[in-house]
């Protein structure tokens, strides 16, 4: 069976193949778990025994010895984790395959998490020791009651120190990072029908993105939803864009008169707005930036 494609628009001349454009790959969604690790892992150890599993290992072996001589090292103190990825490849079951234009505008935005938090206490005790190390036992007492006036002072919102010396603590505030947001990518497209043809692939467009943006549910009696697909999306001929990882779709918006109402003799709208938001389901570092 042909996996459904979409191209838009159809009509590229003989610089299709030189031509920027983005490509948005839809995947079954697969399950990443702790526990299908954990049984991939056990699956493999029972099998590894087998004549199959045994013939793969000499083959690598023997492909490795070929190549580099000093690739013999690396494959044997990584064995098994070569021995599953070549036994158990990571199923990819694509579902359909979209090629559109690049969109008008495209952001790539890092999000950071930090927090201010006060650091009064800790800068107290820290001071508190520096001067016990130094033999400054009156600094010592000063720092000492010092934090622990400026902690109560906090815990009272400030009243305590402002009624007694007319002084509000310095709570010494430290940005500390408390992690990072995965990236979100916002597509948006307005389509413009030339034909009737390009009408329908337009349609195809349309529905294919939104019904894997959405869960399934076979039986309406079923106690859970099935997940919806995940996005692989990729920039061709361009440089410098954006690497994106696997993706899932947040949010998908369809405007079928954009402008003013238009429709075909076929029925279809002339226009039709698309608006995609799509959310990595990696978190980026500066090992891998996605750039």
């Amino acid at each position: 069976m042909a996996l459904p494609t979409y191209r838009y628009p159809l009509d590229l001349g003989d610089k299709a193949d030189t031509l920027p454009f983005v490509q948005f790959r839809i995947i079954k969604y697969n399950e990443r778990t702790l526990i299908k690790d954990a049984q991939r892992v056990s699956s493999l150890a029972e099998a590894y025994t087998s004549p199959e599993v045994r013939k793969l290992d000499q083959n690598i072996q023997d492909s490795i010895k070929k190549l580099d001589p000093s690739a013999q090292a690396f494959y044997e103190k990584n064995k098994q984790s070569i021995i599953n990825s070549a036994s158990n490849p990571y199923e990819i079951q694509e579902l359909s395959n979209i090629f559109l234009p690049l969109p008008e505008n495209l952001q790539n935005t890092y999000s950071p998490q930090w927090n201010m938090e006060d650091m009064i206490i800790l800068n107290g005790i820290r001071d508190t020791i520096d001067a016990l190390a130094s033999g400054d036992i009156g600094q010592a007492i000063k720092s000492g009651a010092g934090g622990v006036l400026a902690a109560a002072s906090s815990n009272n919102g400030g009243l305590l120190s402002q009624k007694i010396g007319a002084l509000t603590p310095n709570p010494k505030k430290q940005a500390l990072f408390t992690g990072i947001e995965p990236r979100n990518f916002v597509f948006e497209y307005i389509f413009s029908a030339q034909s009737k043809q390009e009408a329908e692939v337009i349609e195809g467009i349309v529905k294919t993105l939104n019904r894997y943006s959405l869960p399934s549910l076979e039986d309406p009696r079923d106690a859970f939803y099935k997940f919806p697909a995940e996005f692989s999306i990729k920039f061709h001929n361009v440089k410098g864009f954006p690497d994106i990882s696997w993706c899932v779709c947040k949010g998908i918006s369809t405007n079928y008169a954009p402008g003013s109402m238009q429709i075909l003799e076929s029925g279809h709208a002339i226009q039709i707005a698309l608006t995609m938001t799509f959310e990595e389901t990696s978190l980026r570092t500066q090992e891998d930036m996605g750039l």
